[in-house]
């Protein structure tokens, strides 16, 4: 058997300990700028980074409560940022984040603590967590203002513009975004170069889509096109910012009606997240790259790249992705005429924007319901969601889907006898859409109206909707005003040529589920969807 210790050995075993936490205690500071050291030299090679990720969370974690080595953890914790977003390791990285922020603040580094706040925000808004986000990011402003760091105030302030928009609360968010402005303008000007050019990037991202909301679709491109050319041509920009500018201005391009130019430019996005190092914000883009081939016609290839991004968000938990996502597959599938399936992705939609208290994304997801809730039907079911979801656009001020949605409510009245108040509606979404540059919408719009005027006057607003689709190659909408025109031709002849055009048209898309029950005689009302 082996000897207890004695007393006598306690003072020395004491002593030893000490010494070994003494040794170990200084080679962590050691480590900490050894790792830093090693990430900033491949930063350029962030797959070389990935596996050891592991690693670094545990030497964070070690030295967490080390309040002496908090410059050392901080340096690593911004060597490292914002990579673990690009890996999709968002979670652990929202930890790690809030710890900094503590220890910036800590150390009295405000225009530091404003920035790994605002990335807090980032993380919250992309899972769908606005309302958290937007206290984050109120902090991060509080912080920059202190700070007077340009940089800092732009990236607090457009996360705190972006948190405010995806509340809703779209007044708040133009006001806000006019007082970043002139803060930033107010500053002493630094060195001209890539921090100005980022600060000023990431505002004018917020800008573009605000503009958008307001109806002013030709300035909210103007704006992408300007930023794009600066970021372009600014020495040292992040290519990050750029990638991005290219997914949110395709957005405005897809509003337009320019598929192909939207095409492009989310392929250059994609392609550019993915040569540095961003394969997430690469599908991300393609997914969006399914919106534009939803709206060509192009159903099977938009399902693919839009089930592709729904997998990966589900997997990330990227509730603002996810949420967006299943809304337009929802669309693609009731487009295409598969309405049973729609159905349940709008049911899983609604459940999803519920559950994250998104009201924009639920007043989307029901106006979808209702809308295939109505072409199967079902027309108790589908007059609450379609109501309810107009009266929220119209009482936000939001006149892009106010007009969708008022278009939707003529098509529902229509179908229930209702047709006096269904051709006010249909006027009046027309009215809207002509004091905006938005060309499907006026599309979509003269449509709907022509449903409601004497047949001369239907003959005439088809012909326009018809130019306009065939413009902006929106090959459903071509073959439904081909239909409603052969619905009004005297002449059979010319009535079976123009449905056969719009039914070749359906079965090229493989939509010619639309073609059942159908025939010359009584053909399909196709919808008017975005």
């Amino acid at each position: 058997m082996g000897q207890r210790p004695t007393a006598g050995m306690t003072p020395t075993w004491s002593a030893e300990q000490q010494r070994w936490v003494a040794f170990y205690a200084n080679r962590l500071a050691g480590q900490l700028r050894q790792v830093a050291a090693f990430v900033d030299a491949r930063r350029d090679r962030p797959d070389t980074l990935r596996p050891h990720f592991a690693s670094c969370l545990t030497l964070l974690d070690a030295t967490a409560d080390r309040d002496d080595l908090s410059p050392l953890w901080l340096d690593l914790v911004g060597a490292l940022h914002p990579l673990p977003l690009r890996w999709g390791l968002w979670s652990p990285w929202l930890d790690v984040l809030q710890v900094a922020a503590g220890k910036a603040g800590d150390l009295n580094r405000p225009a530091l603590r404003a920035r790994f706040l605002a990335h807090m925000a980032t993380l919250l808004l992309e899972t769908a967590q606005a309302d958290a986000a937007l206290i984050r990011a109120g902090e991060a402003l509080d912080e920059a203002g202190r700070a007077g760091d340009g940089y800092a105030l732009a990236l607090a302030g457009s996360r705190a513009v972006g948190a405010l928009s995806g509340l809703g609360r779209y007044d708040e968010a133009r006001q806000l975004l006019t007082s970043v402005w002139q803060r930033l303008d107010a500053l002493p000007p630094g060195p001209a170069g890539a921090p100005e050019a980022a600060a000023r990037a990431l505002l004018a991202m917020e800008e573009m889509d605000l503009a958008r909301e307001d109806g002013r679709l030709a300035e909210a491109i103007a704006i992408g096109d300007n930023l794009i050319a600066a970021l372009a041509a600014t020495p040292g920009a992040d290519p990050h910012d750029l990638a991005t500018a290219q997914r949110r201005r395709a957005t405005m391009l897809w509003a337009d009606g320019r598929y192909a130019a939207a095409a492009e430019e989310l392929t250059r996005s994609a392609a550019l997240f993915r040569a540095i190092g961003d394969p997430l914000a690469a599908v991300f883009s393609e997914g969006n790259l399914g919106l534009v081939y939803f709206s060509m016609g192009r159903f099977q290839l938009a399902e693919t790249v839009k089930a592709r991004a729904i997998r990966l968000a589900e997997e990330l938990n990227a509730n603002w992705w996810l949420v967006r996502d299943l809304g337009e597959l929802c669309g693609i599938y009731m487009y295409s005429g598969q309405l049973e399936r729609a159905l349940t992705y709008c049911h899983r939609h609604v459940e999803l924007a519920r559950q994250l208290g998104d009201r924009r994304q639920l007043a989307l997801a029901r106006d979808n319901r209702g809308m295939t809730l109505l072409l199967l039907g079902h027309h108790d079911d589908a007059r609450p969601d379609i109501e309810d979801s107009l009266r929220y656009f119209r009482d936000e001020g939001m006149i892009e889907s106010t007009i969708l949605a008022t278009v939707d409510m003529a098509l529902f009245l229509r179908a229930t006898g209702e047709g006096e108040r269904a051709a006010a509606l249909a006027a009046e979404s027309s009215a809207l859409a002509a004091g905006l540059d938005f060309p499907v919408l006026r599309l979509l719009t003269t449509r709907c109206r022509a449903l409601f005027q004497p047949p001369g006057e239907q003959q005439r607003l088809l012909q326009e909707a018809l130019a306009l689709a065939e413009a902006h190659e929106r090959r459903l909408d071509v073959a439904g005003c081909l239909f409603s025109l052969a619905g009004l031709a005297a002449d059979a002849a010319e009535r079976d040529r123009l449905y056969d055009q719009a039914a070749a048209i359906l079965r090229e898309l493989e939509a010619e589920a639309w073609l059942v029950g159908h025939s010359p005689a009584d053909p399909p009302l196709l919808p008017m969807f975005y």
